[in-house]
């Protein structure tokens, strides 16, 4: 489990700690690093120097913006809800997304996450 995590602030602080508890170690929120107020293009650009992927609920404002900027790096994962799911409810489906696309995600990839199912897409 080398990847390095940043969940935004879209995602409930407590979701670090319990990526931690199921092993992703380095797992930091937003808030950790000063950026809970930052624009998307900071945090990316922060994760990009720092070798973090992002953890998001955000619509697709990450997705576009490593398309636009044409960069294989910092990778993505979009959890999408149609609903509030519980911390616990939502570190379980990363933890399952992460572990089954962790080769994709070193290589630079978005992978959007649903209750039903997970779709992978390469990064340039």
């Amino acid at each position: 489990m080398g990847l390095r995590l940043l969940l935004d602030s879209t995602m409930d602080i407590q979701v670090v700690a319990l990526l931690r508890k199921h092993g992703w170690c380095d797992c930091t929120h937003t808030r950790d690093h000063g950026l809970q107020r930052a624009a998307d293009e900071t945090i990316a650009q922060f994760a990009k120097d720092h070798g973090f992927l992002i953890i998001s609920q955000d619509k697709t404002d990450f997705g576009k913006i490593l398309k636009d900027r044409g960069w294989q790096y910092p990778s993505l994962v979009l959890l999408r809800a149609k609903v509030h799911l519980h911390p616990e409810h939502q570190a379980a489906l990363l933890k399952s997304a992460l572990q089954r696309h962790e080769t994709n995600l070193e290589k630079g990839a978005i992978i959007v996450v649903d209750k039903n199912r997970t779709r992978c897409q390469p990064l340039p």
